[in-house]
């Protein structure tokens, strides 16, 4: 089949091109038209598989006006217009003739050097559009042309006037230029084509849709997933504006790809029953965005899968218990914290917790896993520091049982958490061979069985939690830079307690009035015994607290706690000394006093105020006498020249 197609204006005309095509060896069809019927005769030929068409003059305008069709237009050589020029001279016979060139500006060069060189007078009377050719002829008239040079159009219209004409025919130069443009660019389609295809096959077998567009949003190609995840044809969809076809995108998306060029990655698409996860990537050439691509993955059918999701994670027990309406705290801090968790939970790019042991880093991992798209699947933890190596391997990743033929596969963590999420609980306990698994698993996107080859695809968030300084682990070569960084895309901060004293205030109430219901005792704090709680450092955190609230709950036998209960609760909670953080720096010693809160506040205050007793009674709002009291009752006017 021809892929390249020339349309004649006249008859005459079809010996040069046939000579044309004989000397190109082209493959080429050729018809003659009118302008009545150009525009038909050039879908026809489209559609019969033509790439290019050779066109000229008013043909040539009309099927750039009203199609997209290839084209090439035939533009007159400058040896072209002379000979023509020369053959008007001599038809008329006359010195210096006026000759008239009429047709459209897109099929000439320069002709007025051919003035002087022939000796004529040339008056151009170029049109864009077919009903300017009259006025054109006219105007030529009026002007006392001598003859008139133009196309099918104009020399009728001439012939009305009595005015001589010439046509305007193409030579054999402009021909070979034409058929040589457009063997160019149908070899250009064809190889478009065929890159079309190829980039379509790996489109089709790729895990994820994927959706091409141009600067202007436009969809240019797609693939099968992501015609079957938007329930429509790829010719239906290609060629129109990508929000048109695709309703969970808006424009300000659009906006800030096409035009900003932001990279969008994991963001979550959702609408009705419908959710998506998806990456949308401007396409830059020359510092110039060109297009977009937009690649994404359907989570599931969420109302479809959600029963029978359900129904086996809780019967293994891989649930996330907690939300963000069960974590108490209500000082600024938390409440920020809170709501940065709640934007990390729309992602699905990994999160690094960072905090002290008991400050509640599991509890944000379930709450931000009950939060995201993928709520209705697994949560599985994985305490690090629990396992030997051996053993986490094969509890991660799986292995064939050998030894049992009626279960041969024992699925791995990672499997198990698929569509899920996977806690990494003190993940700076791994070892390093552990590590560079897990940062191939982040890499691929996959898992390999222990012992096996064959690796499984695998759709997991992780999150991860951390109680040590892990600058200094990657200092000292215990933990991987590069996991690290593929770990730490999102990360949270969890402050101790201590810097927390609203937080301290809330957790107490809850704490008391939770244990209280529980133990049927119903327990109230005076002030002192309030002050006495809330000043305390609880190294603990959260954990601390809270199994404290439940002793003094237990162990009271009034109804309203005083600051000597909870002294001697304190007394007596633990064999365990605390360090303080406080020294003397005259004489070196370090001042170790016991887990009371009342009396690392007073040393606290003494060390603030160089042992003033006067400043600190001021502080405690006692009396200097019922300090001196305290002092020596926790053995601390040693430390001090009273």
């Amino acid at each position: 089949m021809a892929k390249i197609a020339f349309l004649i204006p006249a008859e005459e005309m079809i010996k040069q091109a046939v000579e044309v095509i004989k000397t190109e060896n082209a493959d080429v069809d050729m018809k003659v038209v009118t302008s009545v019927n150009v525009l038909d005769e050039a879908n026809l030929l489209v559609k019969s598989g033509v790439n290019v068409i050779i066109a000229r003059g008013n043909h040539a305008s009309i099927i750039r006006r009203e199609t997209s069709i290839p084209l090439v237009e035939i533009i007159l050589t400058g040896q072209e217009i002379a000979k023509l020029i020369y053959e008007a001279k001599e038809i008329l016979n006359k010195p210096k003739p006026i000759i008239g060139i009429i047709g459209f500006k897109n099929m000439f060069g320069a002709v007025k050097p051919f003035e002087e060189i022939l000796d004529v007078t040339i008056k151009e009377y170029l049109v864009k559009l077919s009903d300017e050719l009259e006025p054109a002829v006219k105007k030529a008239c009026a002007e006392n042309v001598d003859m008139i040079i133009g196309g099918e159009i104009a020399n009728s219209y001439a012939g009305k006037y009595g005015i001589p004409t010439l046509f305007l025919k193409s030579g054999e130069d402009s021909l070979n230029e034409a058929f040589r443009i457009a063997e160019k660019v149908s070899y250009a389609i064809e190889l478009e084509k065929k890159n079309t295809a190829e980039l379509k096959t790996i489109l089709d077998y790729s895990f994820n849709a994927i959706i091409k567009l141009n600067s202007e949003g436009n969809v240019i190609v797609l693939n099968y997933l992501a015609e079957k995840i938007l329930f429509k044809r790829a010719e239906d969809i290609i060629g129109k504006r990508i929000t048109e076809v695709f309703d969970l995108l808006d424009e300000t998306l659009i906006e800030s790809v096409l035009t900003q060029g932001k990279m969008l990655y994991s963001i979550l698409l959702q609408k009705d029953n419908l959710a998506l996860i998806a990456n949308f990537a401007p396409i830059i050439v020359d510092e110039k965005i060109e297009g977009a691509i937009l690649s994404f993955q359907e989570f599931k059918k969420i109302q479809e899968m959600e029963a029978e999701i359900r129904k086996e994670v809780y019967s293994k027990g891989y649930i996330a218990k907690n939300t963000f309406q069960q974590i108490v705290g209500e000082s600024p801090y938390m409440t920020e914290l809170k709501l940065i968790a709640q934007t990390y939970s729309k992602y699905d790019s990994p999160i690094m917790i960072t905090g002290e042991s008991g400050t509640g880093k599991k509890l944000f991992a379930e709450s931000i896993h009950n939060e995201s798209i993928r709520r209705s699947s697994p949560f599985v933890t994985v305490d690090c520091a629990s396992m030997p190596h051996e053993v986490l391997e094969k509890t991660l990743y799986g292995y064939i049982d050998t030894s049992n033929s009626h279960i041969p596969t024992r699925r791995g963590l990672f499997e198990i958490a698929h569509t899920g999420t996977i806690f990494f609980d003190r993940i700076t306990e791994l070892s390093m061979y552990d590590q560079l698994s897990l940062l191939r698993v982040l890499g691929e996107g996959s898992i390999v069985r222990f012992k096996e080859n064959k690796s499984m695809p695998i759709s997991v968030r992780i999150i991860c939690s951390l109680d040590k300084d892990i600058t200094q682990l990657i200092r000292d070569g215990k933990f991987s830079e590069k996991l690290y960084y593929m770990l730490n895309v999102l990360s949270l901060n969890i402050l101790p307690l201590r810097n927390r004293r609203k937080d301290v205030e809330n957790l107490l109430d809850y704490f008391i009035d939770h244990y209280s219901n529980m133990h049927r005792k119903y327990i109230l704090l005076n002030d002192g015994a309030r002050e006495i709680i809330l000043s305390y450092p609880w190294p603990g955190n959260v954990q601390q607290l809270k199994k404290f609230c439940e002793k003094i709950i237990i162990l009271s036998t009034k109804k309203v706690l005083d600051e000597n209960y909870i002294n001697n609760c304190f007394e007596n909670y633990s064999s365990i000394i605390t360090e303080n953080k406080f020294n003397n720096i005259d004489n070196g010693k370090t001042v170790v006093v016991y887990k009371n809160p009342e009396a690392s506040k007073i040393l606290e205050l003494l060390n603030t105020y160089n042992g003033n007793r006067s400043k600190v009674a001021q502080e405690l709002n006692i009396s200097k006498t019922t300090l001196w009291r305290k002092i020596k009752k926790y053995n601390i006017e040693n430390e001090y020249n009273f």
